[in-house]
């Protein structure tokens, strides 16, 4: 199918444009309500045509050529094969529909000890991005496109590298920052700690081995080694926390302003500088957008935790990159944000408890556990979709993984991060290190516990999209069913 051009985008557009007009002349709510959801649907099939439409390119088949260029990312296993993102600036003729773009390139790390922002030339065996291997299987050639990825291979001959400029752009400047930050991180800590820590605090996981990863992935943890809401929760609640706390040291100052509101502020920077040097996944971009929604809304007096803000996040990413909406990390992300909110919004407007006063600690555990069976119940079906896997014992291993996380790991591990940046005394830093070291030496054990058991993981068919949507009206019918009506 070829891609949309200039005239299909431009009719979409104009129909959304029209809808969104006739939608608010005078009609009856209800076609009110038909014609928004017209207008979010054309205005998402508009961004997807542009995206296509300006995604470039790609080999018509495999070649070795000639490439130099600058490493931009860097991602892989430090352990078996790292992989560079190249941004092509000179071929050779085999290579030169290249120039400008993004090249995949893997290599052994006793061949090449790779810096972000480095000059590179090598002679590499280069392929075009895989097709799709079966009808309505996730094309994979068309994602790399979209992200400007338009070749991917191996490097055969290193022939020059050339320490980092002085004129990147700021992307690659952040990317130097971002691999010299978790090489410390990983180096301050024994195997597999150091690795895992990078990975929560820096979101690179390069020295997360393939074991270990193993371990997390069939225990049903392996959502705690990706930047999320849990992550960028603490960090910016954290420091609303820290500040407000500064501020009833001055209590004649605190009574003359609206601290809370200065605070939130506060967390809104620590929130973007996280997201910056985390590497802009789509998971730590959901959690940072939800963070700010919320935070805006204590700004102007508004509830934050609400299913429009989790829309809102939805839409502002889509808008950018509507092809992420594909990929297993957005569906699993806003499956378990969505269902989690439903459940708070649900059970935020219950009448009372029937007069009995239930314990903060009961209700603490026991929200942990309504959490974490809705969160699971929500990602079971994708995962079995994109992975054809399940997890049986998930929900007891987050049951311990979660809090020993929330409340140990990350904890310390924000203390970690104050002293990469800040200048502290070393015996803080030694406190701040073994504290996190020995909370992940736990973390570890746990996932070790949980993968052992019997069918972890469980493999199971790909359930398919015709029941992936079925599971998905029961669910939401589930847990909007006591949610409040609008008078």
């Amino acid at each position: 199918m070829p891609d949309p051009g200039l005239p299909q985008l431009v009719l979409i557009t104009g129909a959304a444009v029209l809808a969104a007009v006739l939608a608010w002349r005078g009609m009856a709510w209800r076609w009110q309500v038909m014609m928004v959801c017209a207008v979010w649907g054309l205005a998402g099939l508009s961004a997807a045509s542009w995206q296509l439409a300006r995604a470039p390119a790609t080999l018509a088949t495999g070649a070795t050529a000639s490439l130099d260029g600058v490493i931009e990312r860097l991602d892989g296993r430090q352990d078996n094969r790292l992989r560079v993102w190249v941004r092509v600036e000179a071929a050779d003729q085999a290579g030169r529909i290249l120039t400008g773009h993004l090249v995949r390139l893997s290599v052994r790390p006793d061949m090449l000890a790779p810096v972000v922002g480095s000059y590179l030339r090598v002679r590499a065996r280069i392929y075009p991005p895989p097709a799709r291997l079966l009808h309505g299987a996730r094309d994979y050639a068309l994602q790399a496109r979209v992200r400007g990825v338009v070749a991917s291979g191996y490097i055969v001959e290193i022939r020059d590298v050339r320490a980092p400029s002085a004129s990147l752009p700021l992307a690659v400047r952040l990317g130097m920052l971002r691999q010299d930050r978790a090489d410390r991180i990983a180096a301050s800590m024994d195997a597999p700690a150091g690795g895992i820590a990078a990975a929560l605090l820096i979101g690179d996981r390069r020295y997360v081995s393939e074991e270990i990863y193993d371990l997390f992935r069939q225990s049903g943890l392996a959502h705690l080694l990706a930047i999320s809401g849990l992550h960028m929760g603490l960090l910016c609640f954290g420091v609303i926390a820290f500040l407000r706390l500064l501020a009833a040291l001055a209590p004649s100052w605190a009574c003359q302003v609206p601290v809370h509101k200065v605070a939130a502020v506060g967390g809104v920077v620590a929130g973007l500088c996280y997201v910056l040097l985390s590497g802009l996944s789509v998971s730590a971009i959901r959690a940072f957008l939800m963070a700010m929604l919320i935070l805006a809304a204590w700004l102007v007096d508004r509830l934050g935790l609400t299913l429009r803000n989790v829309g809102l996040a939805a839409g502002a990413i889509l808008v950018v990159n509507p092809m992420a909406v594909f990929g297993a990390g957005f569906q699993l992300s806003f499956a378990a944000t969505t269902g989690l909110v439903i459940w708070f919004e649900t059970w935020r407007h219950r009448t009372g408890d029937g007069g009995v006063a239930t314990p903060r600690i009961l209700r603490w555990a026991g929200d942990l556990v309504m959490a974490s069976l809705i969160a699971s119940a929500a990602t079971t079906p994708l995962t079995a979709q994109h992975f054809g896997t399940v997890t049986p014992w998930g929900v007891l291993a987050n049951l311990v993984g979660i809090p020993l996380t929330g409340i140990w790991i990350m904890p310390s591990g924000l203390l970690v991060l104050v002293t990469q940046f800040l200048p502290v005394p070393r015996l803080a830093e030694s406190v701040a290190v073994a504290l996190m070291e020995t909370g992940i030496d736990l973390l570890v054990g746990t996932a070790a516990l949980f993968a052992e058991l019997p069918v972890s993981p469980l493999r199971v068919i790909p359930p398919g999209a015709p029941l992936l949507v079925i599971s998905a009206l029961a669910g939401l019918v589930l847990l909007c069913w006591r949610l409040p009506r609008p008078a």
